[in-house]
């Protein structure tokens, strides 16, 4: 049916185009067996993408739970040797504000207003990190922006590159904190998106973004935040944020057990994907199917199996046609409504 839309800006199928479509037509007794099967089918299909739709939220939720569970020091319970209680941190742990964690300019914001405007934007150059970049423990690399290598010489302060740790000032439903991947060219961090460089013989940064994802910031970082309609951090606050640091070797325990886990999610999330769009395509598979004489035994196989005779389409439609054709002579030869009341009143008169 395509066909026949084909060069329309706006293609649309017109009622000809309806009437003159030819599509395969089995036997009646068919036809019912393949709307069965059909619904049977597409019925087991839409369960199947029910519990599919379920999945990214409870991948979400294995997500936050280990990560919950790797800033309190849950998850390395066993490898410590010493369970904790909920709400508590282990002995071995301390509470340090990250003011304290940092390394000389450790925490520093992108260019303001005039300093870095639209308009200096290039299609190539240095690269601009900016708010959408940033997601949760993700960096959000095809949206790509850049400057001039003269522009990144007035804004050569602002700096960043692989293994930075870049913090979102906008704190909505999950903190925007991730690391910098390599670039191919230098970087500069845009407004609201600070730059956290910690003291590398203290905290692993991987720790540290972790923990500076875990809800527990979160919460804290919200606290502090009143009133406004998008929650928004500044340096200061973030500073005094505290952070639960474990010793350093648990600190690298808990970033391999947390990236095996996210592994693990991130395997499952594709093969979910994978199923969606299996189960996507299978809609359309069956239709095929039904519609080639493939999905169920046709009338012809099973009247020769069963050894009875049965009626073709082409059978069904000479009947339909002929008993429309008696109706239609049988109608044209009754008298209009005009003549028979004409013929009743001069019948009346004779009498």
């Amino acid at each position: 049916m395509t066909n026949s839309v084909q060069g329309a800006l706006y293609p649309a199928i017109r009622p000809r185009d309806v009437r003159g479509f030819e599509f395969p037509l089995p036997p009646l007794p068919e036809q019912r067996r393949i709307v069965e099967k059909v619904e049977a089918l597409l019925a087991r299909v839409n369960a199947a993408r029910a519990r599919l739709a379920r999945a990214p939220a409870l991948l979400k939720a294995f997500r936050q739970a280990v990560l919950s569970a790797a800033c309190s020091g849950r998850l390395t319970g066993s490898w410590r040797g010493a369970e904790i209680e909920d709400g508590e941190i282990p002995e071995s742990w301390n509470r340090i504000p990250l003011e304290d964690l940092l390394s000389e300019r450790g925490l520093f914001d992108g260019p303001f207003g005039s300093s870095l405007k639209s308009d200096d934007y290039t299609n190539s150059g240095v690269r601009v990190i900016r708010l959408e970049n940033i997601g949760h423990l993700k960096f959000v690399g095809e949206k790509e922006c850049f400057v001039s290598q003269e522009k990144y010489s007035t804004l050569t302060k602002h700096t960043v590159g692989e293994g930075d740790i870049i913090f979102g000032s906008f704190v909505e439903d999950d903190v925007r904190v991730c690391m910098l991947p390599r670039f191919t060219t230098k970087a500069i961090a845009k407004a609201d998106c600070f730059c956290i460089r910690p003291k590398a013989n203290f905290v692993s940064k991987r720790y540290l973004t972790l923990q500076l994802a875990g809800r527990e910031s979160y919460d804290s970082l919200v606290s502090e935040i009143h009133g406004a309609t998008r929650p928004r951090v500044n340096t200061k606050q973030l500073r005094s944020l505290e952070i639960n640091v474990a010793p350093l070797l648990e600190q690298r325990e808990i970033v391999r057990r947390v990236e095996a886990l996210f592994a693990l999610a991130d395997a499952i999330e594709a093969k979910v994907a994978a199923a969606q769009k299996r189960a996507d395509a299978l809609t359309q598979a069956i239709l095929a199917k039904a519609f080639r004489g493939e999905l169920v035994p046709t009338e012809a196989a099973l009247a020769r199996t069963e050894g009875r005779p049965y009626e073709t389409a082409a059978q069904l439609l000479d009947r339909v046609v002929t008993r429309e054709e008696n109706a239609g002579a049988a109608k044209s030869s009754l008298p209009s409504k005009g003549r028979r009341s004409r013929h009743l009143g001069q019948s009346g008169g004779d009498r």
